[in-house]
């Protein structure tokens, strides 16, 4: 990292600066081979996340093995996230609200979008061998860290905030259609049913901390923090319920 790039990251605020630096130690942890870090990282993948729920923390700083375009990529992130908690958080403390308010959400939906998409995956257990199931869910999701998918739905989430995007005083495009074109190098990958979670979580943000509080000016704050608490309990009962009987994945 040179000279230019560690100023910016002096100058972030704190939470955008304490989370790419967490970012950067992970990544050189593992690209040196300190950890392993499909034992240290939770992916959007089979479901491991109840049996070590501490990897969500590690999976926060996880944004891949690092090269030159992955430091390209940590410095633009770093230039995003410092735009989105000055410009659209009120505090740090905001902003820690929205990250924590964003991985709810999104693990929400990982659990949630299963028993939508395919709700006999469940009933499979009973007559399939743990192979089958795990080929079928392996089919819905395919691994992202928590880092991919946070930053995913962050930068939907302030695009709904920006104006028409021009080009050369031709024609206005709106910003999310901007945004929609990333799904290119994702979707090439993955099913429709992943990439879901590269914007459903943002959406809800936006309404839950953006359209809430015009509607219910005197309670957004109650309003929001009972969404936010339903979905956390509705994941822990999900979590605990029905996916406790497996045996970890190793």
């Amino acid at each position: 990292m040179d000279l230019a790039a560690m100023n910016v990251l002096l100058d972030a605020p704190p939470v955008t600066k304490a989370w790419i630096s967490s970012v950067i130690v992970v990544s050189a942890l593992s690209y040196f081979d300190y950890i392993d870090i499909n034992q240290y990282v939770y992916f959007i993948s089979y479901r491991q996340l109840i049996y070590k729920p501490w990897k969500i923390l590690v999976s926060l700083c996880y944004c891949g093995e690092l090269n030159v375009i992955k430091f390209i990529d940590i410095y633009q992130m770093l230039g995003f996230l410092t735009d989105l908690e000055r410009l659209h958080s009120r505090s740090a403390t905001h902003f820690l609200k929205m990250i924590g308010s964003m991985l709810v959400l999104i693990l929400v939906l990982h659990q949630l979008l299963p028993l939508i998409i395919a709700p006999r995956i469940f009933g499979f257990d009973f007559i399939f061998p743990r192979e089958t199931v795990n080929k079928v869910y392996n089919e819905i999701f395919i691994k992202f860290s928590l880092w991919d998918l946070l930053i995913m739905n962050f930068i939907y989430y302030k695009s709904r905030f920006e104006g028409l995007a021009n080009f050369n005083n031709w024609f206005n495009v709106h910003p999310v259609l901007l945004y929609l074109l990333n799904f290119f190098t994702i979707s090439s990958r993955v099913n429709w049913r992943t990439l879901l979670l590269f914007i459903l979580p943002g959406h809800m943000l936006y309404y839950l901390d953006t359209i809430i509080p015009r509607l219910y000016k005197h309670q957004s704050n109650k309003v929001f923090a009972v969404g936010i608490l339903i979905s956390f309990i509705f994941w822990i009962f999900i979590a605990e319920g029905v996916l406790i009987v497996y045996d970890p994945i190793e």
